[in-house]
């Protein structure tokens, strides 16, 4: 009687953890990326390489007895990962083909880390330890990304921004830190249509803030407009649906307040969701090579009850 008991407890262990791993990886897949912030799709992304490889590894202390176990749980996680794309077609989400490579990817690095593991020696163990550094490393960096803008808050822009060049993209144009000026960015733009700097995944939710304040400058020679673009998740792409404001910049730093009401009201037939704010750009349109604009600082300012 005890020791049927003793054999149910670590089967039971096992499925336990494999249906926690299972769970976990069905949420990574029930997120939709493309309707999601960026931060919040890279870590999605990033997921797939980790909890597979921790599926794995229940998955092969479950067959570990079996004759080849190694091959029996690649396949039943490649089986795994097919099923929870295909999935997604029922849910009405989108079948990605570089999900299942991920996902093949973080199998084959645990497995790979765990058989090192297994050998006992020293430089395996150092070996095996890179493999799993490996596989988490994408997701560290986006949580990195997740932490540094709750760390910069209530300011879009701060002196850590080239930290953040996954979400603080420049287009048409060269950002730069200033050696020799207090700004925090330097926009050196090319000759196109549209350049400048596009914010990815801002502090979402502006409820509790008055108005986004811009402080910027240009060189001399560089004077002309600038255009704040602001949209929300459920922006339609349309230039009618989001935010813009045309700023005059000249080379006396000037502080622009843009109330968010102002911004709520932007779009024709709605009002913009101010908890949900996705992106904000800065850019100058019919720019000239070699302009350049100073960002002293981009920041929402409290409102006055705060």
């Amino acid at each position: 009687m005890s020791s049927q008991s003793t054999r149910q407890k670590p089967i039971s262990r096992h499925v336990g953890a494999l249906l926690c791993v299972l769970a976990a990886t069905l949420a990574i897949h029930s997120i939709d990326s493309d309707r999601t912030s960026l931060i919040l799709g890279g870590l999605r992304n990033a997921g797939h390489l980790p909890l597979f490889g921790a599926l794995s590894l229940v998955v092969f202390s479950i067959v570990k007895s079996t004759a080849r176990p190694y091959l029996t749980t690649v396949t039943v996680c490649l089986v795994i990962a097919l099923i929870s794309e295909l999935s997604q077609m029922l849910t009405g989400g989108d079948v990605d083909w570089r999900d299942g490579v991920a996902d093949s990817i973080g199998t084959a690095l645990f497995l790979g880390a765990h058989r090192l593991w297994t050998q006992r020696t020293p430089l395996r163990a150092v070996l095996a330890g890179l493999l799993i550094l490996i596989s988490v490393l994408p997701a560290l960096f986006w949580s990195a990304q997740w932490a540094l803008r709750r760390a910069d808050a209530p300011c879009l822009i701060t002196e850590r921004w080239p930290l953040r060049r996954a979400v603080a993209q420049a287009f048409a144009s060269t950002a730069t830190r200033p050696a020799n000026e207090p700004a925090l960015v330097a926009l050196t733009l090319d000759t196109r249509r549209y350049a400048g700097l596009r914010l990815h995944d801002p502090i979402a939710d502006w409820r509790r803030f008055d108005a986004l304040v811009l402080r910027a400058r240009t060189a001399p020679g560089s004077e002309g407009p600038l255009t704040v673009r602001i949209h929300d998740g459920a922006h339609n792409n349309e230039l009618h649906d989001r935010f813009n404001r045309t700023l005059e910049l000249t080379t006396t730093p000037t502080a622009f307040r843009i109330p968010i009401d102002a911004i709520r009201a932007a779009p024709v037939g709605r009002t913009m969701d101010i908890g949900d704010i996705s992106q904000v750009s800065l850019f100058r349109v019919d720019a000239r090579q070699g302009a350049v604009i100073f960002i002293d600082s981009l920041c929402l300012a409290p409102t006055s009850a705060q």
